[in-house]
This record gives C-alpha cells, sequence and structure tokens, in this order.
C-alpha cells in the first residue's frame, strides 16, 4: 500500500506531498473500507521489529520466573489479555463491553494500555504481537 501511496505522491511537486498523501491514503479508506484498511496497515507494521523499548520489556518478562512459552503476555494485566483475545477473536470494542459487562471506553482504555506495553500502533498488531511472537 505504501508504495502505491508513494508513487501516486511522487507525481506532484514536493510542495503539495503532505496534502497529496494524506488525500489518497483517505480515498483508499473510504474506497476499500476502514476495516481492509486497518488489517493491511496492522499487517504491515507486524513486520516491523520491536522498538528497544519493548524488547527489554520482553527480555526482562522473559528472564523473570514467569513461563518462558509466553513472556509478553506476562506484560499484561488479565483485563488486558482479555480483551486482546476478544479483539483476537474479531471482536469490536461494542461487543467487548458487552460480553465483559464494562463501557466501551472501559475497553479503549485497556486496549491503549495494552498498546503502550507491547508497544503497538493498532489491534491487528497488538494482537500478533501478545499472541504471535515466538518465544
Amino acid at each position: 500500500m505504501h508504495l502505491v501511496v508513494e508513487e501516486a505522491v511522487g507525481r506532484v511537486g514536493p510542495e503539495e506531498r503532505l496534502a497529496a498523501a494524506q488525500m489518497v491514503s483517505t480515498a483508499f479508506r473510504t474506497s476499500t473500507g476502514s476495516r481492509l484498511y486497518q488489517g493491511i496497515r496492522g499487517s504491515e507494521e507486524a513486520r516491523l521489529p520491536l522498538g528497544a523499548e519493548v524488547r527489554e520489556e520482553v527480555s526482562a518478562a522473559a528472564s523473570a520466573e514467569a513461563p518462558a512459552e509466553e513472556p509478553v503476555l506476562d506484560l499484561l494485566t488479565l483485563r488486558e489479555r482479555q480483551i486482546l483475545e476478544a479483539v483476537r477473536d474479531g471482536l469490536t470494542n461494542r461487543l467487548i463491553a458487552r460480553r465483559l459487562d464494562i463501557s466501551e471506553a472501559t475497553v479503549k482504555r485497556h486496549l491503549h494500555n495494552a498498546y503502550r506495553k507491547l508497544g503497538a500502533n493498532s489491534r491487528v498488531q497488538a494482537v500478533n504481537r501478545a499472541f504471535l511472537l515466538p518465544s
């Protein structure tokens, strides 16, 4: 996706590139649907290496007395893990809130905290880092 945006943006002058990139990105989101866009973006972000801070936290968790098979999950609270499991199952914030009998704002807060702990920027990236990282 980024290559397509870069190619389209490369056709305009330097002073118009930011506006062009935003316009192409917005057009792509609306034409393909925001869920597809988020999935593609999350997939691209998941390929990026973990930041140094997250690597240190993961290493610290792995070296602790926690089980070695899932050190990243040890960074999360029980509720954050429950919510990420629901996200992994494809539930929306509204459905997660209903299932756990909490507000959508609380779901968003737990997701934000999980993103911060995992060094993630999206739902897909958080799920990938929480459940698919090699131990």
